[in-house]
């Protein structure tokens, strides 16, 4: 999630994946972009909100956690 400072400070997501092609030794090679997503106008709090009960909701469903 950033805040774009051309626009107002608008919010938007942005998600990008990539491939890695190995080389002919099976070591990473050139990386190539996958999938390119965009979302303009985030609702913040909303996203916020969501996010936080995301969380708790695998928290109680005892799944391990990465620590912070």
């Amino acid at each position: 999630m950033a805040r774009d400072p051309a626009d107002e400070l608008r919010a938007y997501f942005a998600y990008q994946s990539y491939y890695v092609f190995p080389d002919r030794d099976g070591r990473p090679g050139p990386a190539g972009l996958g999938l390119q997503v965009v979302c303009d106008d985030v609702d913040v709090a909303r996203a916020h909100a969501e996010a936080r009960a995301l969380l708790a909701a695998l928290d109680e469903a005892g799944l391990p956690v990465q620590p912070a």
